[in-house]
């Protein structure tokens, strides 16, 4: 599977997608699996970040 890099600002529709921007998603949400398995559930990236979504 070719990981490929996400070139996309908004997420508007599903259905604008590629396959290949699927396996992209798809790849991301598997990589935070391990970060919920772990005791602290933050990504050291985002560590002392304020994260939201506004709609």
């Amino acid at each position: 599977m070719v990981t490929t890099s996400w070139t996309r600002r908004h997420v508007i529709s599903l259905a604008d997608f590629q396959p290949d921007e699927y396996d992209t998603v798809l790849q991301t949400a598997a990589s935070f699996q391990e970060v919920l398995s772990r005791r602290t559930k933050k990504v050291p990236a985002l560590q002392g970040q304020v994260i939201a979504n506004l709609f």
